[in-house]
């Protein structure tokens, strides 16, 4: 009875072994995705002519296999519509011979179809040890139109190249990237293989924290899941290196993005020219990558004394005689509760679509932005009033995940100006304002910024909203307005200070009011020319007492100092010699707020 079973254990065992001996290694760039959906600009309307697509493996990944035996080609078609024939190959030039093919038609057992078509090699090809790289395609005959090139939209180098008829090939891999996936089997087959697609970083180091966010694009493209590795972090023209562990699996063909944060020490001053940042890729479960030709990427950043945490400004044109826009609505206000779009401010215009009870001047005059001979429409958003096509920041995103996209890249943006907000009812119907702004350097913006303050009220509901199923909710509709395009900003060296007082209507729901402020470029005759530097919000939640104190540069020396605590301190007093200064709010600097936190106790508040 012992050898029975132990007779059965090994034959498990052999069966298992024998299972993952046979598991595949795949070459592809679609990830196993294919679409059966016709692409824009890759279809021929000739009749009878061979319609070809390829991807290329390059030589680092061939080698990586060789001595394997590539078996079977998986061709992925959009359509089988007015094909008749199907030709699977692989070449080691575009135009060079087939080395190994396959051939499918209507007729053939199995015939070819709409979707994936597998091929079995009747002789495989074994990748050679000097293998300089190799083109995987497939090419298709068509009686007249056929849009059957199946490509997924996410682009990847060497991912597409396409030929028509007798003409030339061209690489398309910046559009997309060709279903089709060869299977290598082997006693070799590369085990550890991991590639950094590219890497992302900010776009500005601060001086002043030194903490640069990287992001990391990683794919294994190797058979063994992995649980560590270490990206090795090297900075151009500093002599430093940081490495840092990723504890983070990922297994056979997974994609996935890894954060991290470095702090360069050797980078002690500002740069007039980008930095090359430097990743790579190494010792993966502490083995040597098979691969090392795809372990590298390079992004590059700006050195700055200081940069500002930016908000973004999301300006929605609506109309309550809009049908689609409680549909786009839908996606703003999911966006607005989602913690990683914390600083985002949307602001409703209500013009675009014919015009409303919500209409106000102002929105009218908005329309201006959208710079196409009179036309427009809505729904409609701009980012920041940044330019999305040549003439206009107007522009309507596709999807809740393309809106995503537009702000998360905004938020990327290094911002060079900071904007406080302060606000409080002088009496009931007048709501007073205080702007005060920071900029990095002088010249952070090509036209003299302006300031622009607007009140907004929040939470209006509706049963007027034409396209909602029931009752509607308009977030921060537009109000009043200090100024339709602002009023210059006027600098104190790197320091403003704006003033303003909102006539505030009796039927507006007090509780629901905000503020918000931006900076921003502001040129009358390009609409393209107006992007907005940074905005701050306020909500009524946070409305206080407003009270005339003096702060900032008291004693007119071009900064804020302990002079300048003195001074206040001083005239709250009536005294000449000083009585208390210093770091008050305990962040290691004296600044306006130290001065701030003084007068308050002074006044008996808390500080």
């Amino acid at each position: 009875m012992k050898k029975l079973f132990t007779l059965f254990v090994a034959c498990i065992l052999l069966q298992s072994f024998c299972r993952a001996q046979e598991t595949p290694f795949v070459l592809s760039y679609c990830d196993g995705q294919l679409t059966t959906v016709e692409t824009a600009g890759f279809v021929s309307n000739e009749k009878n002519i061979w319609v070809s697509g390829a991807i290329y493996i390059p030589a680092g990944q061939a080698q990586a296999l060789a001595g394997n035996r590539l078996e079977v080609i998986r061709a992925g078609l959009a359509t089988k519509n007015n094909v008749d024939s199907l030709r699977v190959w692989l070449r080691t030039s575009l135009d060079g011979e087939d080395l190994v093919s396959g051939l499918m038609t209507t007729k053939t057992t199995p015939p070819l179809k709409k979707g994936w078509n597998e091929f079995t090699l009747d002789t495989p090809y074994v990748i050679p040890e000097d293998s300089e790289g190799f083109y995987i395609g497939y090419s298709f005959h068509q009686k007249t139109r056929a849009a059957a090139l199946s490509i997924v939209s996410e682009p990847r180098p060497n991912g597409l190249f396409v030929q028509y008829g007798n003409g030339q090939w061209n690489d398309y891999s910046g559009q997309g990237v060709l279903c089709i996936e060869a299977y290598v089997n082997g006693d070799n087959l590369p085990q550890y293989d991991l590639q950094l697609d590219n890497i992302v970083s900010g776009k500005c180091l601060s001086l002043k924290d030194k903490e640069l966010k990287v992001t990391a694009n990683v794919r294994n493209m190797a058979l063994a899941t992995i649980s560590n590795y270490k990206a090795v972090c090297q900075f151009e023209g500093y002599d430093e290196t940081i490495t840092v562990d990723i504890n983070q699996p990922i297994a056979y063909r997974e994609f996935t993005q890894v954060e991290f944060i470095l702090h360069p020490e050797s980078i002690s001053t500002v740069t007039d020219a980008p930095v090359t940042l430097t990743v790579t890729l190494e010792d993966l479960d502490g083995n040597e990558d098979i691969n090392p030709d795809n372990n590298t990427a390079q992004t590059s950043f700006m050195v700055k004394e200081h940069v500002y945490t930016r908000n973004v400004l999301v300006e929605n044109f609506t109309t309550e005689l809009c049908h689609n826009c409680p549909r786009v609505a839908g996606w703003l206000h999911s966006v607005l509760d989602k913690p990683e779009f914390s600083n985002m401010i949307l602001w409703e215009h209500h013009s675009g679509f014919n015009t409303d009870a919500y209409t106000t001047d102002f929105d009218v005059e908005y329309v201006w932005f959208y710079n196409d001979g009179g036309a427009t429409f809505a729904p409609a958003l701009m980012f920041d009033r940044t330019p999305r096509w040549e003439h206009t920041p107007v522009c309507l995103p596709a999807s809740q995940e393309e809106l995503e996209g537009l702000i998360a890249a905004r938020l990327d943006e290094p911002a060079f100006v900071d904007v406080h907000l302060r606000a409080g009812f002088q009496d009931d119907n007048t709501l007073k304002v205080i702007v005060e702004g920071e900029r990095i350097h002088e010249e952070f913006t090509a036209l003299p910024p302006r300031i622009t303050v607007a009140l907004v009220e929040d939470n209006i509901q509706t049963t007027t909203q034409d396209g909602a199923d029931s009752v509607f909710t308009h977030r921060n509709v537009g109000r009043a307005i200090n100024s339709t395009w602002g009023e210059v900003v006027e600098w104190n060296d790197i320091n403003f200070r704006y003033e303003y007082a909102f006539d505030v209507a009796t039927d507006w729901n007090k509780d629901n009011l905000a503020i918000i402020a931006f900076v921003s470029e502001y040129d009358s005759t390009l609409p393209t020319a107006c992007e907005v530097a940074n905005a701050a919000m306020l909500t009524a939640s946070n409305f206080g007492e407003i009270t005339d104190i003096v702060t900032g540069d008291v004693t007119g020396d071009g900064k804020v100092d302990i002079a300048d605590v003195n001074a206040v301190i001083n005239m709250m007093l009536g005294k000449v010699e000083a009585t208390a200064a210093g770091d008050v709010t305990g962040d290691g600097t004296v600044d306006i707020a130290d001065v701030n936190a003084v007068i308050n106790i002074m006044l008996g508040k808390t500080q």
